[in-house]
């Protein structure tokens, strides 16, 4: 008798156990199949997600809280450093491309970038309408950003301190919208991005107010770049 007489009479001997088996080998693979496809699923998202950033520069703590907050804007950043250190790696001849961001406010719960004209560079965002930033206190919309929050250009609004939403610490300097980024499937998309100046006179607007903000703030930034 050879070996497949041998597993089909096992197989009529126990029939209810031959299909358990059946169906659990079939539940293994499918399992392990969708893990991987979801896997390389989260992945490419990821790598569409962050855009070209290859090096990010900010103060000492934790590297994986450093990446979260300043390149997926997800968690608390770690802290800042000075401008003129920012500068003066900028002025690095192996940097290509050095982009500033600065950031502590949100509206509805979406993070107010203050940053430079290159940031849009890292993840090719287009403006789909209106114009770029010109002056402090105007802003560009992510897509998301402008379909959820029911903004368009022309329009104001009042920003929150913090990284979540909130309704109790609102500045009361409003912010204009002069352009809406195109679609890109990308963090940007979840932003509002503005000049640097922009979150420096929100802050130098509250401490004429009586808030509790140091002057030093105003210099501390985080730097994002891109290498050659």
């Amino acid at each position: 008798m050879n070996l497949w007489k041998i597993t089909f009479s096992n197989i009529l001997y126990k029939p209810l156990y031959s299909i358990l088996s059946v169906l659990s080998l079939s539940i293994s693979i499918g399992l392990l199949l969708g893990i991987q496809q979801m896997d390389a699923s989260l992945q490419d998202q990821l790598k569409n997600s962050y855009g070209n950033i290859d090096m990010v520069i900010g103060a000492k703590g934790s590297p994986l809280q450093l990446i979260l907050s300043s390149v997926l804007h997800i968690d608390n950043p770690t802290g800042n450093i000075s401008l003129k250190q920012a500068e003066e790696i900028a002025k690095n001849p192996l940097v290509k491309l050095a982009v500033p961001i600065s950031y502590g406010d949100n509206y509805l719960g979406f993070r107010i970038v203050g940053t430079n004209s290159d940031f849009s560079k890292f993840f090719n965002a287009k403006l789909g309408t209106g114009r770029q930033v010109a002056a402090p206190l105007e802003v560009i919309l992510g897509s998301e950003v402008a379909s959820q929050a029911n903004l368009k250009i022309g329009d104001t609004f009042l920003s929150s301190h913090g990284l979540a939403e909130s309704t109790e610490d609102v500045h009361h300097h409003p912010m204009k919208v002069v352009g809406i980024y195109e679609r890109t499937g990308k963090v940007i998309d979840r932003l509002i991005v503005s000049k640097l100046e922009s979150i420096w006179e929100l802050h130098h607007h509250e401490k004429a107010s009586g808030h509790e903000f140091h002057d030093s703030d105003h210099n501390d930034i985080e730097q994002k770049i891109e290498d050659t």
